[in-house]
């Protein structure tokens, strides 16, 4: 059986990750009803990435939040890699002319918060309520619904 909030949407975002909240935020701002499916009940805890490089940061300014994440990171204006080389991001053509260096779990977080932001939320489990997977091919997760409901 279908969800009634599943029904009701205008969109329907596969995946919580970085880039579906940041499309259902998106979305939602501008005035859709945007509904998100992630198969995992919480942010991932473990970190994928340290780097944000600075279109990302672009990107995550043009939304305003950028410098709330900067406000906990670190940042480097060079990166050193493997056989001696670097790569100088001092002279980038960029208002951010650095790497951001901060878990993906904080910017997994702010771009969930962002998506929260432009509209209502609704949170339910898509598995089965104890938690065994073997009698349902639905793995437990999150459900968000987001904007205006017509």
């Amino acid at each position: 059986m279908t969800s009634p909030e599943i029904q009701q949407t205008q969109v329907l975002v596969v995946g919580g990750g970085p880039t579906g909240m940041l499309l259902a935020g998106d979305l939602a701002r501008s005035g859709h009803s945007v509904t998100v499916l992630e198969r995992r009940p919480m942010i991932n805890p473990s970190s994928r990435a340290f780097a944000t490089m600075a279109r990302t940061l672009e990107v995550l300014d043009s939304r305003g939040l950028a410098e709330g994440l900067l406000a906990d990171a670190g940042t480097a204006d060079h990166v050193d890699l493997f056989f001696g080389g670097a790569v100088d991001l001092s002279h980038l053509p960029s208002r951010y002319r650095y790497v951001m260096i901060a878990p993906q779990t904080a910017i997994d977080a702010a771009l969930e918060c962002y998506a929260h932001d432009h509209g209502p939320r609704y949170h339910a489990r898509t598995g089965p309520p104890n938690g065994d997977r073997t009698h349902s091919p639905r793995p437990s997760g999150r459900l968000y619904r987001l904007g205006r409901t017509q």
